[in-house]
This record gives structure tokens, sequence and C-alpha cells, in this order.
């Protein structure tokens, strides 16, 4: 892992940059640099004083995701963030945002991640759906974008949520900050089929975090992704549309939070066990959030 070492003096001269670079055209570049050197070295991040525009905010986060890829792989993916009315609320905004998803941000059940390996990290019952073919971007009907999917993979984030404590980040630095991707756990995919059993069971399946000791942390159901998980489906399709880019096979889309966010405690043992999506069996997602002193 990059050490952490960084001058003192950085989070000050942060805030001030937006001022500084503004006359130079520069403020996107070096806000991402900026970002992608605190991400690397598990730092976290001073929010800057100039706020963005939603189009500076994606350019900062293309920028910061290029500066990333080296070391992380290339986009495998996309990921919706406040996809909860709560999280909506307590942000103030009105609808989600969009990141993107790194090769080297997954890991497979049963998982290890270490707690220092970012500044804040977090957990949270999540859920992945796999785009089976181009049609999902012409898709208008929760029929049609049923029928551009091929699988759904049970997933926890361990996100990093990157800035100070204290400190509420808008919608647009979130958007910046890459909607605090770091890590995602993947369980068993099960194949999706375009039939009426898949919409009900995708909004009624339900999601539980238990701890080591198999006390239950969280709960939440699909419901919980703006009522439908097929409704936050189109709403990163449009908003990926948008910007330009069509989802191919292949593509992972994260649809966001089914449970609270929670921080991670060192050498915590988590189970994510999901009932409903695979009628046979429940289908468990585990990692464990290892002290780096062992």
């Amino acid at each position: 892992m990059a050490s952490r070492a960084r001058s003192p003096l950085l989070p000050v001269l942060f805030t001030l940059l937006p001022s500084l670079v503004s006359a130079a055209g520069d403020v996107v570049n070096e806000m991402a640099v900026y970002f992608a050197g605190q991400y690397q070295a598990a730092g976290e991040v001073v929010i800057p004083a100039a706020e963005l525009d939603s189009e500076s905010a994606q350019a900062v986060q293309r920028r910061f995701v290029d500066l990333l890829s080296p070391t992380l792989g290339p986009v495998v993916g996309y990921k919706a963030g406040l996809t909860s009315r709560t999280a909506q609320a307590r942000i103030g905004v009105s609808q989600p945002v969009a990141g993107r998803l790194l090769r080297g941000m997954l890991r497979q059940s049963p998982a290890r991640i270490r707690a220092d390996a970012g500044a804040r990290l977090a957990v949270e019952g999540d859920l992945l759906v796999r785009v089976g073919n181009e049609s999902i971007n012409r898709a208008q009907t929760a029929d049609e974008l049923l029928a551009g999917l091929e699988a759904v993979i049970p997933f926890v984030e361990v996100p990093d949520l990157l800035f100070r404590r204290g400190q509420t980040p808008s919608a647009a630095i979130l958007v910046a900050l890459n909607v605090g991707a770091r890590f995602g756990v993947t369980g068993n995919a099960v194949p999706l089929h375009n039939d009426g059993s898949w919409r009900e069971r995708l909004s009624e399946f339900e999601v539980i975090l238990y701890d080591g000791a198999g006390a239950t942390l969280a709960r939440g159901q699909g419901k919980d992704l703006l009522g439908d998980p097929l409704e936050v489906v189109r709403w990163l399709r449009n908003t990926l549309n948008a910007q330009g880019i069509q989802l191919v096979r292949g593509d992972l889309l994260s649809l966001g939070s089914l449970t609270p966010v929670l921080p991670v405690v060192s050498g915590q043992a988590i189970r994510a066990s999901y009932l409903g999506l695979d009628p046979g069996q429940a289908i468990d997602v585990s990692v464990i959030i290892v002290d780096p002193r062992d």
C-alpha cells in the first residue's frame, strides 16, 4: 500500500486551490490529482472551498479514475449512490449520483480487506446486475430493461467515505470522488430471466447483515432501491447515455445501498445473507476487515 505520509500543509493549500489555479483553467486536473493522491495513500480528503457544477464534477471523476486505472485496472462497471430517499435527504438532493467501478476494486467472497486500506472504510448491503446485451440502451418498459440483463449478483460494498469527519460533501463532490468506490465483494451470480416472477423477486428479496457472532447489524429489501431495482437500472442507464456511454454485455451495475452504511471495525467479520434471490437457497457474501497488526 502507498505510504500515508503527506505534507501537513496540503489540506490547507488545497482549500485555497480553486482560487489559485482557476486562472490557468486547471482546476479539474489539480483536484483529480489531489483526490487520487489521497486515495492511493488511504488519506482523508479535505472538501474544497469552491463548489463544482455537474459538468466539472464529472470531468474530475473521469480524470480521477484515469489516474487510478494503472493500478486498479479498467472500468468494468458503474455504480449508483444515494438510491434511498433517506440518503438523498441527508445530502439535500432528489436523485442518485453515479460512479465507476474498476476491476481491481472487486473481490470474490469470502474476502479479506485490511482496515487501513482506506481513509474511512464502511460496509453496506448492495446489489449488482450484469448487462446481457446492448438492447438495454433502448429499453423503455421494465420488461425490456429486464431483458437487457443476464444475472443478478449479491454484493457487499466496502466504500471509502474519504472526507473528514464532520464534513458533509455536496452531491457534486461525491460525484468527483467517484461516489466513494473502494472495494466490493461479490457472491454467486444468479441467472436472470425475463418473466414476471423476477420482477417481483427483485423488489421483494431481503438482505441481512450479521457480525461474526451472528448478531444482526442491518437489513433491507430490494424495494429500498428507488422502490424497484429496475428503476435504478433505468436511472443509471439514462445518466450514462447522457454522458455518451453505451452499456455493453458484461458491464456490472451496482444499484446502491440496501442497508444503512455502517462503519467497519478492525478485526470485524461481516456476513450478508440474501434471501429470495435464489428460491432454492440463501446466498451469503462474507468479508473480514483484517487488523493490520495481524
